[in-house]
């Protein structure tokens, strides 16, 4: 800013300025791509363990326990709620080093702006009761798409589990119109669900 503000100023201060910038850039690009490279590693490992501990649990249900959990939730829980623990890892980093980040900013934009740097401040503390709401909001709209991926994991896994008596009863249409219209609901959510995520991202 103040090269571009001086008139006078040379040439070749302006190259090495626009070469520090780059050079910068380039570091940071490595230091996070080695820093996700370790997230990402970190994550698999903690998926992989959390995979492991539901499996052996799968293995040691009691019949009466086996009332309460379906094929359907236990599915769910080896495939997205692992999941979801490894992509933890990723941006766990963010609860302390975001306010490190926004200090940063909000000292040098007071440098530059002046007491108007605030304003920006203002708009993320507005913003902050709008974030919850939608929050909750996301988190009632994903418990509901778990449910009806429950039920239709659920009944997918009774049908393959009977093929024989189905097909000796001829039982095809019925089941399969069953399993169509749970993989309907289950779409339904899927596409709500990701319409409110793309808003709520564009609302951010």
């Amino acid at each position: 800013i103040h090269f571009l503000m001086d008139e006078t100023a040379p040439l070749s201060r302006g190259l090495w300025l626009t070469a520090a910038v780059t050079l910068s850039q380039v570091i940071m690009s490595f230091c996070l791509r080695h820093y996700f490279y370790r997230c990402y590693r970190t994550g698999l490992r903690v998926r992989t363990a959390v995979v492991m501990a539901v499996y052996r649990k799968a293995l040691r249900l009691s019949a009466a326990e086996r009332q309460h959990r379906s094929v359907g939730e236990i599915v769910n829980l080896v495939s997205i709620d692992a999941r979801r623990m490894q992509n933890l890892i990723t941006y766990l980093h963010a609860v302390w080093y975001s306010f490190v980040q926004i200090g940063l900013a909000i000292y040098f934009l007071w440098q530059q702006l002046g007491a108007s740097c605030l304003a920006g401040c203002a708009v993320i503390v507005v913003m902050m009761p709008v974030t919850k709401t939608v929050a909750q909001w996301m988190g009632g709209m994903q418990k509901r798409l778990m449910s009806a991926k429950d039920a239709r994991v659920e009944v997918n896994s009774e049908i393959l589990g009977s093929m024989k008596v189905i097909k000796l009863q001829s039982w095809e249409e019925p089941f399969q119109d069953r399993l169509l219209e749970l993989r309907r609901a289950e779409m339904d959510c899927l596409f709500r669900y990701i319409i409110a995520n793309g808003l709520s991202m564009m609302l951010w």
